[in-house]
């Protein structure tokens, strides 16, 4: 996934006279400040997303720090700009906060585990078989497996496929 949305598709600027290098270089400063305030933004506001389990705060977490390396990297290659390294330890800290406070939030959230059953049940059914007699929680998880895997009728949880599930309600 690729932050800056419409300046990644810019035409590019023919570096043909003086002017025009310089007009290129500025649309490429402006990309490249877009993205890096976006990836801010983005980790930033990543302290206030309730995840539900900490498969979905892991995969935000990597997807997240993958996109800050990418431009990571693309920093450290830009050797004549004077504000490289101060931009580079920015990015990394900014970085280094977000992985620190999403692993941190993740710990305590529950996992989840795949299963797959062969025939077709009732939601309320397999959560049973998983969870056991707590009316509530069944009732409960019932719902939760019918909206994490996108369940068309909760009372046909489609057999031979993988469903994903909390490991314990």
């Amino acid at each position: 996934r690729q932050t800056g949305g419409s300046l990644a598709t810019l035409a590019p600027v023919p570096a043909t006279t003086a002017t025009r290098q310089r007009q290129a270089d500025n649309q490429d400063a402006l990309a490249a400040l877009v993205r890096r305030s976006a990836l801010v933004e983005e980790a930033e506001a990543s302290t206030d997303i309730p995840f539900e389990t900490y498969d979905d705060a892991v995969a935000f977490r990597d997807d997240l720090a993958e996109r800050l390396d990418d431009e990571l990297l693309a920093v450290g290659g830009e050797g004549d700009n004077p504000l490289a390294d101060e931009t580079f330890r920015a990015l990394e800290d900014v970085r280094s906060a977000m992985i620190a406070d999403i692993t941190t939030r993740a710990a305590d959230l529950r996992r989840l585990v795949t299963v797959e059953r062969r025939a077709t049940l009732p939601a309320l059914v397999l959560s049973h078989q998983l969870y056991g007699d707590d009316t509530a929680a069944v009732v409960e998880q019932a719902d939760v497996i019918v909206r994490r895997n996108r369940v068309r009728h909760p009372g046909f949880v489609p057999g031979g496929r993988p469903l994903q599930v909390f490991s314990e309600p």
